[in-house]
């Protein structure tokens, strides 16, 4: 009987087996970890973007691009001439009801739409305040932070019409 095989009792070759599937298991495991980490980090970065929420401001006047997404944004803008200037003005209109304030159809709190206007470009920009069954209060606070920021704005009523239609709306008053 002088094999030159090694002989391999049953139980270390079962338990050799059972740490394969174990050092298997955990490299599944560290897999699985790893793409579910990815995909939080994509879904919080998606939101981030769509929360325009990210590490650097975006610059309306800096770029071109940058026009374009503040235009997109904005979807109730219009352009208007102002009386006291030949330059041209973009008008956007802010809706005050009760004590919320609407812009491009989402409701804010007047912490949140001053983040907003502090990018807002103050030489080209009048903001028109749609009272819509405002709260006093409500009007005044935006009329301070308005004037904090330096934005031109003017006080309208709301009259469930976008500002392109308001333009004309006012034109025929006027005459």
């Amino acid at each position: 009987m002088s094999d030159n095989r090694k002989y391999i009792h049953p139980a270390e070759e079962m338990q050799e087996r059972h740490e394969k599937k174990r050092m298997m298991k955990k490299k599944k495991k560290r897999i699985i970890f790893m793409l579910i980490i990815l995909l939080a980090l994509i879904a919080v970065c998606m939101l981030m973007r769509y929360l325009e929420i990210g590490l650097v401001k975006k610059n309306t006047d800096s770029s071109e691009a940058g026009r374009e997404s503040a235009q997109s944004s904005a979807p109730e803008e219009s352009l208007t001439t102002d009386e006291s200037s030949e330059t041209e003005k973009i008008a956007v209109q802010l809706r005050i009801s009760g004590s919320t304030y609407i812009y491009a159809d989402k409701v804010y709190t007047l912490a949140e739409f001053e983040k907003i206007a502090e990018i807002i470009d103050r030489d080209a920009v009048v903001i028109e305040l749609c009272d819509d069954n405002a709260v006093a209060d409500a009007v005044n606070d935006m009329h301070s932070m308005l004037d904090g920021l330096g934005i031109a704005y003017e006080d309208t009523v709301y009259s469930g019409l976008s500002s392109e239609n308001s333009e004309i709306s006012r034109q025929d008053s006027e005459v």
